[in-house]
């Protein structure tokens, strides 16, 4: 069993990050983002499926090309090598999700993105595992 307090995680950016190789020598790491208005990545990519449970507020994703709106209550599934960025529009609070089959690395893995160079990959994808 391990037990931390969210006030007691590294914060980096806008987000508490629980790395999961170094709290809990687990496969999944979580990473609470904090957002103002207009904050959020920029177009990157990951090696490993990324879920996000929107707690508060309202910010846009592109996610491979198409921008959406997404808002509390809204999971988004984004699935590994998918380029994706999001900005806040209002105060925001969510939780993003990654599993591995191995314990998660110490450092969060981002891939910055040109989109306009990089070929789209399919966002009925993401969108079938939301409502099934």
């Amino acid at each position: 069993m391990y037990h931390v307090r969210q006030e007691n995680l590294p914060f980096v950016g806008s987000s508490h990050e629980f790395v999961g190789a170094e709290q809990g020598n687990t496969g999944v790491s979580v990473f609470l983002f904090h957002g103002k208005p207009g904050s959020g990545p920029g177009p990157h990519r990951h090696p490993y499926d990324e879920i996000q449970f929107i707690r508060e507020g309202r910010g846009v994703w592109t996610v491979s090309g198409k921008t959406f709106e997404g808002s509390a209550g809204d999971i988004l599934v984004i699935k590994a090598g998918e380029i994706h960025s999001f900005k806040a529009l209002v105060i925001h609070h969510w939780y993003n999700s990654t599993f591995t089959s191995v314990p998660a690395s110490s450092k969060r893995t981002y891939k910055a993105v040109d989109c306009n160079a990089a070929a789209p990959a399919v966002l009925g994808k993401m969108q079938a595992l939301l409502v099934s």
